[in-house]
């Protein structure tokens, strides 16, 4: 009995740190289409701390110095990006992938305010992933008519 409460701990330390990530697989082929690498990126997933009382002046100042914006979401063509509280030089890219994890556009140089076209894409769920400097941020999103 003690053996399985032992295992059942680590069975739940295991699911919650697999909870707080999400993994990325990237493959490259040749000119052939041989598979010649496979790349996982495990990328964590942020979350945020809310302490109570809450000061409503606090917050919506944190709001507007930092933050990103998507939307609509779901969208028909189009999603707008707002980008603050990153300074407007560093480099922004966003990268669709499907649920399988293939690369459908790339966007490079991003403003802090994009509008990034998607039109070409089939209705369904995608993963967009924004990169801005150094730093990762995954969103899911929608396509529907």
């Amino acid at each position: 009995m003690k053996y399985h409460g032992i295992l059942l701990a680590l069975l739940l330390t295991l699911a919650s740190n697999s909870a707080r990530s999400q993994n990325i697989v990237a493959f490259t082929y040749d000119a052939n289409g041989s598979r010649i690498s496979r790349n996982l990126e495990v990328v964590e997933l942020k979350s945020s701390t809310v302490s109570f009382p809450l000061d409503p002046d606090k917050l919506k100042e944190k709001e507007q110095s930092i933050g990103i914006q998507l939307y609509p979401n779901p969208f028909y063509s189009t999603i707008r990006l707002l980008i603050n509280g990153f300074d407007e030089k560093e480099k922004k890219t966003a990268v669709v992938y499907n649920l399988a994890g293939t690369v459908l556009l790339r966007f490079e140089s991003l403003s802090n305010d994009s509008d990034l076209k998607l039109n070409m894409l089939d209705d369904g769920v995608y993963i967009l992933r924004l990169t801005i400097g150094h730093e990762a941020f995954v969103y899911k999103i929608i396509k529907s008519k």
